[in-house]
């Protein structure tokens, strides 16, 4: 069963595994520079949820893609930061676009007026995504940046993200459900 909702801190193992199993060039793309595991390990451990928002995408369980919003209230209360990291077999599935969604939708309801987005000026994979969500055009710098302008939070957009958390719910407890369903029916046959 496949499924998108938030990461909370549990989730924390899981979304580190994630980007362990990112290859070299994913890797490359997500952190913007080679990154090795001890290097996630030690970025996974100074998360701060209090100003983070990870929306995942889970197949068969396990956390294949995600999407990361960063708040820095202290310097710039209305802007955040967005980072996406998607394994190789997950690519080209429209999972990253629909994560973009989700956070977007998240961001702007949390008040921000910005989010920026750097990628490496090499990664087309992120600047076509930014294209199929009308961001702005990507600006080259020693890496592209697009800032995407976002409205104040609306009735439709907090429907939306109370939406999208209900079926991300729904989504878990039916992997849950059919998990444990399948233990039970592998147990009865031994």
């Amino acid at each position: 069963m496949a499924g998108y909702r938030k990461l909370n801190p549990s989730d924390l193992p899981a979304f580190a595994d994630h980007l362990l199993r990112l290859t070299t060039n994913d890797r490359c793309c997500r952190f913007g520079s080679p990154t090795s595991d001890d290097a996630i390990t030690r970025y996974c451990e100074k998360i701060n949820w209090t100003h983070t928002v990870i929306v995942g995408f889970f197949e068969d369980g396990a956390l294949h893609a995600a999407a990361e919003l960063r708040l820095e209230p202290t310097f710039t209360p209305s802007n955040g930061e967005l980072a996406f990291s998607v394994e190789r077999p997950c690519q080209g599935r429209g999972i990253g676009t629909t994560l973009m969604r989700r956070i977007l939708v998240v961001a702007r309801n949390l008040g921000l007026a910005q989010v920026a987005v750097y990628c490496l000026a090499e990664n087309m994979r992120m600047r076509k995504l930014l294209v199929r969500v009308n961001a702005p055009p990507v600006v080259d710098l020693p890496e592209a940046l697009s800032v995407i302008d976002l409205p104040p939070p609306d009735t439709q957009s907090l429907l939306q993200e109370q939406n999208d958390d209900q079926s991300g719910t729904i989504s878990v407890i039916m992997d849950y459900w059919t998990h444990d369903f399948v233990t039970s029916m592998l147990e009865r046959v031994d």
